[in-house]
C-alpha cells in the first residue's frame, strides 16, 4: 500500500512499494502467472522479473499497468538489458510494446502470464497470446517482484483522493517451462 503521507512524496521521479519479492531459487526458465487487480485512479503496478548485479541489470516486464483514465485498458510489456558488462549490448537494450486490451485494469481481477525459455518470451494476457519475443539477453536466473509505483514523468502523480491505495494480486504461480531442468 502506499499513503498520501511520504514528505517526498512530490518530489520522487519515482516511488515504490515493494508487494512481493521471490527470490529463494531464482530460475532460469518459467511459467509466472498471476491474477492481479489495480486500484481505480492509481497510477502504476508492475509484475516483472529481473536481475540486477555488478554485472549486469536485466528484466523482463509481464505487466505495467496504469489504472489512470486513458490508460485503463493498456498493456505495457518490455524486455530491457539496462547494462550488461558480461556481453553485448554494452548499450542500453529496450524492447517494449502497448497493447490494447479489452478491459479496464481496475474494474477486476485479470490473468496475466508469461512463459519464459531459452529460446522464446511469450506475454499472455487471460489466455490469448499478446506478444512473442526471441530471446536473445535473458539466460541468467531472474528474480520475480509485484508493486506499485509512482513515476511522475510516466503518468504523473495520483490524486489525493486516490490514497492510500491497494494493488490486489489474487495468485502467482511459477512453474518450470516443459522440458527444462532449470
Amino acid at each position: 500500500m502506499i499513503t498520501k503521507d511520504r514528505p517526498d512524496f512530490a518530489r520522487r521521479r519515482s516511488i515504490t512499494a515493494l508487494l512481493a519479492f521471490i527470490s529463494a531459487t531464482p530460475a532460469l526458465s518459467m511459467q509466472p502467472m498471476s491474477g492481479v487487480k489495480l486500484p481505480s485512479k492509481w497510477r502504476f503496478g508492475s509484475f516483472w522479473l529481473y536481475v540486477n548485479d555488478e554485472r549486469r541489470w536485466r528484466e523482463i516486464d509481464v505487466f505495467e499497468l496504469c489504472g489512470a483514465p486513458g490508460q485503463e485498458t493498456t498493456l505495457n510489456i518490455a524486455a530491457h538489458v539496462f547494462h550488461d558488462r558480461t556481453a553485448p549490448p554494452r548499450a542500453p537494450l529496450h524492447l517494449s510494446r502497448k497493447v490494447p486490451l479489452v478491459f479496464r485494469v481496475h474494474e477486476d481481477f485479470h490473468v496475466y502470464g508469461l512463459a519464459w525459455t531459452p529460446e522464446r518470451i511469450k506475454w499472455w494476457v487471460e489466455g490469448r497470446l499478446a506478444r512473442t519475443l526471441a530471446n536473445a539477453h535473458w539466460h541468467q536466473p531472474l528474480h520475480v517482484m509485484f508493486d506499485p509505483e509512482v513515476f511522475t514523468d510516466w503518468f504523473g502523480l495520483p490524486h489525493e483522493t486516490a490514497l492510500p491505495a491497494h494493488y490486489d494480486v489474487d495468485y502467482l504461480r511459477v512453474w518450470r517451462a516443459p522440458g527444462t531442468d532449470q
